[in-house]
């Protein structure tokens, strides 16, 4: 069960719109790998989703399964299922006939289409449901059943939008293995739409949307270390940005000096610097790049980032905001004076594009990701 997807140059604008929701779409999604698509709400993803299953026909470019074209097979013959956020189990029949209905409208006969059911709701360890009707599932167990009604019409491929966005954390974790282990069982082709980038990073490759672009398209290291954009950047979370000023071999910023092989002579830039790669030390020690006031926390499980604001440096502009984030056991308080060191690469100086805000004003603090050049104190 597996098939070779690819969109090729797919574009599709929505009537009465004044721009495309798909703009130009290609992607590959190589068999029984999964790609998840992210990106902010109305970039696209959930259209691109649709054009797949055969629900929207693009306005150009094509759909490809293996060596053949999907532009002329109608949506139940393209070897391919589609779970949405809600369930849209049937209520008028109980588990065991909603898992069948594929079998049963494709003519097999009852029995055996109820047998066949039976298997792929013990796979997804609700067998012993199989006569509840949908009004007695919890939600977590309405999703069980869908993935088992997806997986009994022998799907190549399997879209996923957004299934368990619904689902409380303990939940989402569950169908999270749940998934694992259909991948491992049946190994569909699988492209799933989130929001959740925990979620994302359990995909071989990650598809970003911008306006119904692709920004980028690696896997999640690629995109942790060197995302192509500030847009990306800031989807990922967890990073700061910082003015760079170019001087020779890299570029001034807050955080001392950033080396780059070829700096922009004379361009400002923005320096994006993952919170790992920061430290809270003191602000009067050898080590402190700069130093700044602790103006904010947050705590995330046992995570916990400190906001500071970081004082005017010589050459770098005005004051800006970093995040940093803090091992166990050290907090220091709002409004205590820290200097800040550089521990680590995850340094990143994107290439200058229409998205990329760079600017010599630059003052924010987002929560994303980067790599790329190490920073060193300026000598």
């Amino acid at each position: 069960m597996s098939g070779d997807l690819r969109l090729e140059s797919v574009g599709f604008r929505y009537p009465h719109r004044d721009r495309d929701a798909l703009d130009e779409v290609t992607l590959g999604v190589a068999p029984a790998h999964l790609l998840a698509v992210v990106g902010p709400s109305g970039s696209g993803k959930s259209t691109l989703l649709r054009v797949v299953a055969g629900l929207l026909r693009p306005d150009r470019g094509e759909v490809r399964l293996g060596d053949r074209s999907l532009l002329e097979v109608a949506p139940e013959r393209r070897g391919i299922s589609m779970m949405f956020q809600k369930p849209l189990l049937f209520p008028h029949l109980d588990v065991l006939d909603n898992v069948a209905f594929a079998d049963r409208a494709a003519g097999v006969p009852r029995a055996r289409a109820r047998a066949a059911a039976r298997g792929y709701l013990d796979v997804v360890h609700l067998a012993d449901l199989a006569r509840s009707r949908p009004r007695e599932l919890s939600g977590g167990q309405e999703q069980r059943v869908a993935l088992a009604r997806a997986l009994a019409a022998h799907p190549q491929v399997l879209l996923l939008d957004e299934p368990f966005s619904a689902l409380d954390p303990e939940l989402r974790a569950t169908m999270h293995a749940l998934l694992e282990e259909v991948r491992a069982a049946f190994a569909p082709t699988t492209v799933m739409v989130t929001h959740d980038l925990a979620e994302a990073a359990m995909a071989d490759t990650i598809a970003v949307l911008d306006e119904g672009r692709v920004v980028q398209h690696a896997d999640i290291d690629a995109l942790y270390r060197r995302p192509a954009s500030i847009t990306v950047a800031r989807l990922l979370g967890g990073f700061s940005e910082l003015a760079g000023t170019p001087v020779e071999g890299g570029y001034d910023c807050h955080l001392g000096f950033v080396p780059a092989p070829a700096p922009r002579a004379g361009e400002p830039t923005v320096v994006l610097v993952r919170q790992e790669a920061l430290q809270v030390v003191d602000e009067h020690g050898p080590h402190a790049a700069a130093s700044g006031l602790v103006v904010g926390s947050t705590r995330a499980g046992t995570r916990q980032v400190a906001k500071v604001e970081l004082d005017a440096a010589a050459g770098a502009g005005p004051t800006a905001s970093v995040l940093v984030e803090l091992p166990p056991g050290v907090a220091p308080p709002v409004g205590h004076r820290v200097g800040v060191r550089v521990t680590g690469t995850l340094v990143h100086v994107p290439k200058p594009s229409a998205d990329l805000e760079s600017r010599a004003d630059v003052d924010r603090s987002g929560e994303g990701a980067v790599d790329g050049a190490l920073v060193r104190d300026r000598q």
